[in-house]
């Protein structure tokens, strides 16, 4: 994931630097709570294969100035069942985004999306694969003085959710790690065998078209010390808060003591709580490093 991140920043940046533009889009199928995974990721990649046929790609590259992208797949379970999607960058020439440019952001915005929407809804027909209005398409417009913001939001990667009723495969692994519920535990074995079985041979991460030629050699991560120490302990109540008020991802990525006690105070906030409550979260000593969160098993199964 890191070395992932790496070179979908670096492509954005250089994008970005030739004076190119960015239209972000999420593109989905329809699902049923029933239906296992492997279902699912087949009806979506039919599509995208689909979108990617002619005539439909060269009327869509044409229209949106499209010269390549970054292309990611995330895989959720919510409340519908599985969810398999598609993160999509599509890097925009420089005279098509000096068009879209000209127009007002809500105008552009609203163009842009009935365009891909339009191209997805008809990939989706021509696979014979019904795209529900609900499910086609997601998209942002993304302008060079946001590069920070479209880095992050193409590298979040798996591991995290911000919707609280939904999980990811590294939650389903939080859960068989941390849980003390037996049944909690079995029902997430089983949910990530079927993540694995699903997503085995399958890219998470594929560039096309100028992304291609835009990678450049990154460095390799530096890889963690095996002396790993955690900067403390968040206990149940608290990890709800932190799901509640979607700053997983936030927990996750904290590096020193400090910031973890104030991401924490920020979900006591969002809680209504004026301060952290006692009980909420033990730091750990300060001499101790730390890239590790850990939560407090629930003795009654419910949370990570």
């Amino acid at each position: 994931m890191a070395k992932d991140k790496a070179i979908i920043a670096n492509i954005i940046r250089q994008h970005f630097g030739s004076g190119g533009f960015l239209i972000d889009a999420v593109l989905t199928v329809s699902h049923q709570k029933w239906e296992p995974l492997s279902a699912v990721l087949a009806r979506l990649e039919a599509v995208w294969e689909s979108l990617r046929s002619k005539p439909i790609w060269s009327k869509l590259t044409k229209e949106l100035g499209i010269i390549g992208g970054v292309r990611r797949l995330e895989v959720t379970l919510g409340p519908n069942g599985w969810h398999p999607h598609y993160h999509v960058s599509f890097l925009c020439d420089l005279p098509v985004a000096q068009e879209i440019k000209g127009r007002t952001y809500t105008t552009a915005a609203a163009d842009v999306f009935a365009s891909v929407t339009d191209y997805w809804a008809a990939a989706g027909e021509k696979a014979g694969i019904k795209v529900s209005l609900h499910a086609q398409a997601a998209v942002a417009l993304v302008a060079a003085a946001d590069a920070a913001k479209a880095i992050a939001y193409n590298t979040k990667n798996m591991g995290y959710c911000d919707k609280p009723n939904s999980l990811t495969p590294m939650d389903f692994l939080r859960i068989i790690d941390q849980c003390g519920h037996s049944d909690a535990i079995h029902a997430a074995k089983r949910r990530f065998t079927e993540y694995a079985e699903a997503i085995h041979g399958k890219h998470t991460l594929s560039l096309f078209g100028a992304a291609r030629s835009l990678k450049k050699a990154v460095a390799e991560p530096v890889a963690p010390s095996e002396e790993v120490e955690p900067l403390g302990r968040i206990a149940p109540q608290a990890w709800s808060a932190v799901i509640e008020a979607g700053l997983r991802e936030e927990v996750a990525q904290v590096q020193t003591r400090e910031e973890l006690a104030a991401t924490i105070m920020r979900a006591a906030s969002f809680s209504g709580y004026a301060a952290t409550p006692s009980g909420w979260l033990t730091l750990a000593p300060e001499n101790k490093t730390v890239i590790r969160i850990k939560s407090t098993p629930q003795p009654s199964g419910g949370g990570t």
